[in-house]
Parts: structure tokens; C-alpha cells; sequence
């Protein structure tokens, strides 16, 4: 009986983990994307400027 128990409360466990995982992932791309939009953006401005 309790070892039940204890496999639902170690999956409950895991699932939490994974959806916090997942979570910590999509916060760290965005932040990545974020960056890289403004390096590109950057670029794009000094490219332009030396053109004209």
C-alpha cells in the first residue's frame, strides 16, 4: 500500500520537475531571443549608417 503511494507522490515529483524544466527553458530562450533581436537590430543600424 504505501509503496503505491509513494510511486504517485515520486511521479507528482517528476512531472512538477519536468514542467518546471520546461518552464526555466522557455524564460532562457526568450531572454536569448530578446538578445539576439537587439544584436541583429544593432547590426542592421551600423550596417545602414556606413552605407549612407
Amino acid at each position: 500500500m504505501q509503496s503505491g503511494s509513494e510511486e504517485k507522490l515520486l511521479k507528482k515529483i517528476m512531472v512538477t520537475y519536468l514542467h518546471m524544466e520546461n518552464w526555466i527553458l522557455l524564460e532562457y530562450t526568450k531572454k536569448f531571443q530578446i538578445k539576439m533581436d537587439e544584436s541583429k537590430k544593432e547590426f542592421n543600424n551600423s550596417f545602414f549608417l556606413e552605407e549612407s
